[in-house]
């Protein structure tokens, strides 16, 4: 399990994009990351994966790796209905999000990559 300020920040995370709250998603995130993805770009982002945080859906903590001076940490999110699952990247620099990214390569009758 990742530390409890990571896992909150990542339910924080799950829980703005159920709720398409531009401004709790910029709660949890770093100067950089706010101008890297503005209002527009979330809501555009959003519509991509909102398929998944409708619902029901788990998360599954995958793990950690370093890269850099950063910690990514990796979930798997599963969401009925979905014929596939998304990974979610999330980097951690200064106690903040510095990083996120959602991908989708994991079938979700299997478990094992594409």
């Amino acid at each position: 399990m990742p530390e409890s300020s990571v896992d909150e920040k990542f339910k924080t995370i799950c829980r703005a994009r159920v709720e398409n709250d531009y401004a709790l998603f910029c709660s949890v995130m770093n100067e950089k990351m706010r101008e890297a993805v503005p209002r527009e770009l979330f809501e555009v982002n959003g519509s991509k994966v909102a398929a998944y945080f409708k619902g029901d859906f788990t998360t599954t903590y995958m793990g950690e790796m370093m890269m850099g001076d950063h910690t990514i940490h990796f979930w798997r999110l599963s969401a009925p209905g979905q014929t596939s699952d998304l990974m979610i990247r999330m980097g951690v620099k200064d106690e903040l999000v510095s990083g996120l990214l959602f991908s989708g390569p994991f079938d979700s009758a299997l478990g094992v990559k594409k």
